[in-house]
């Protein structure tokens, strides 16, 4: 390779990598820090980020409707339940989803929170044992934009949901890797003048995971893996949208035996993971096929099962509503909740990858 040729694949990398660290700069922690034009939509309608923002909010700082973090008891923990607001963080409510999903899941999170008397809460992530993470009850400024539950058509922001959310944020500002603390100094000095590496608040650093499946571990204390699709290997013309792999040069030649290959491998995955409790997300990043379908793009969805029968995977939105919808515009399901199937070879068509908690 000749001096010249040395330069011009430098200077290229050292652009790719600009251009990646600034992209990684701009991100917000929440929809009132973003300046896209995406977020200014967002002003005036703040549904087309989190849909029942526009809902009456039912706020008490110490107790909220009914009695506790969970007015119904373990009746109030459900997959359904979790909805995002406005802090950037489709990742942890996807992963707490999931883990709402199971029997198991379920005990987890009960046994997870303890409230005190004065509206405070302990909660004891299985991935820091050792480190039981204590927050004061959502304040006003919190309130509007945390994760929570609808009751009865009203937002409770001072649920299980929120609380637990509150945590995993100050728990993400407490453990913070040296890049990604460098990265977050930078980004709010640069972007908002507040030269810190702390979140605005405990519950925005929740979005400190916009870019990792750390809540995938936290919340299990399991390992996970960090899969590919085949729409990220491989692309729409063998092309793909990472590394040059060999699956896809393999593609080259005969794609669809690459992506039943594939196909194999994740039902396999699916299906014995399926008897630990399935728990996990799938992410949207790379994939920009989903929006014919009625998916959103750089979005996270909760896994709430998979069914080795039919190899159909079933999903939700965090947001509560965005089902895969039909030509006609219409949910493919009759019903626009945020809960939808796909099956294997959608996904690896409308999607980039797959975080899973695995225990096999």
């Amino acid at each position: 390779m000749s001096r010249k040729t040395q330069l011009v694949v430098g200077l290229v990398l050292v652009l790719i990598l600009a251009g990646s660290v600034f992209n990684l700069l701009s991100y917000p922690e929440t929809e009132s820090e973003d300046v896209s034009p995406e977020a200014h939509a967002a002003a005036a309608d703040p549904s087309t980020y989190a849909p029942y923002t526009q809902l009456p909010l039912a706020y008490d700082p110490v107790w909220p409707v009914g009695k506790g973090l969970f007015p119904l008891g373990p009746a109030s923990v459900n997959a359904q339940a979790p909805l995002q607001g406005k802090v950037y963080d489709c990742r942890f409510v996807t992963a707490l989803a999931s883990l709402a999903s199971t029997e198991a899941g379920r005990k987890v999170i009960l046994g997870m929170v303890e409230q005190h008397g004065d509206g405070s809460a302990t909660v004891k992530f299985p991935g820091y044992k050792d480190e039981p993470v204590t927050v004061a009850p959502i304040t006003p400024a919190e309130a509007p934009m945390v994760a929570y539950v609808v009751d009865a058509g009203t937002r409770l922001p001072t649920t299980w949901v929120s609380v637990i959310e509150k945590a995993y944020g100050k728990c993400r500002g407490a453990h913070q890797e040296p890049f990604e603390y460098l990265l977050h100094l930078l980004r709010h000095g640069i972007w908002y003048g507040r030269w810190t590496a702390a979140p605005l608040l405990d519950a925005t650093g929740a979005s400190y995971g916009m870019a990792d499946d750390k809540a995938i571990q936290i919340l299990s204390g399991d390992h996970f893996v960090f899969l590919d699709t085949f729409s990220m290997q491989c692309g729409d013309f063998g092309l793909g949208k990472g590394f040059l792999t060999r699956a896809q040069i393999k593609s080259w030649f005969n794609r669809e035996a690459v992506l039943n290959e594939l196909m194999d491998e994740q039902h396999r995955l699916f299906t014995n993971e399926s008897r630990h409790g399935l728990f996990g997300v799938v992410l949207t990043d790379l994939a920009f096929q989903n929006a014919s379908v009625g998916m959103k793009h750089n979005h996270a969805y909760a896994i709430l099962g998979y069914d080795p029968r039919t190899t159909r995977l079933k999903l939700r939105d965090p947001y509560g509503k965005g089902d895969v919808m039909n030509p006609d515009g219409l949910p493919r399901d009759g019903v626009d909740d945020g809960v939808f199937e796909v099956s294997l070879r959608e996904l690896n068509m409308y999607a980039s990858h797959i975080a899973l908690r695995v225990k096999s």
